[in-house]
């Protein structure tokens, strides 16, 4: 026999939920956001449209967008296998998409590949993990369209 909760409990409740969805990000876990709608035609927070961008490093091929104010590097985009020997930054990011199955080895020992939509906090964590080293990804990713950095891209679409 089950009992229905009173409404202040209910209240109660919903509030440590929303209060749990906004803290898990920060402490690393991301389970409960939900995944990135690429299917939705990547659009920003202000509702324009976002371009894709394309990184090109040698050993790797990478597609992103912006949305939802995250930085998504698409499935198939492929990422360098080999780390370089100064690289320190989200290193541990790409071991845990290796450990997730989102990054996966492929039969060219040169690569792995995303094998699903990816969301990154910034472009340079999408770019550090597709590089395998570090890189300021404002500069690095590029419209596809246009060869624009994404830098450029921000400061003119916040003009619109």
């Amino acid at each position: 026999m089950s009992y229905p909760l009173p409404e202040p409990d209910i209240a109660d409740m919903e509030s440590f939920l929303a209060q749990v969805q906004m803290v898990f990000p920060i402490l690393g876990f991301s389970f409960l956001q939900p995944k990135p709608n690429v299917s939705g035609g990547g659009a920003t927070p202000g509702g324009s449209r976002s371009p894709t961008f394309v990184l090109n490093v040698p050993g790797a091929q990478a597609k992103a967008q912006e949305i939802g104010g995250e930085f998504v590097v698409l499935k198939g985009s492929t990422a360098r296998k080999e780390g370089l020997k100064n690289w320190t930054t989200y290193r541990g990011l790409r071991d845990q998409l290796l450990n997730d199955g989102k990054l996966v080895p492929t039969a060219d020992p040169q690569y792995f590949v995303f094998t699903e939509d990816v969301a990154f906090k910034s472009p340079s964590a999408g770019a550090a993990v597709v590089n395998a080293g570090n890189m300021n990804g404002r500069t690095m990713w590029k419209v596809v369209d246009t060869g624009e950095t994404y830098e450029e891209w921000g400061s003119a679409s916040s003009f619109l």
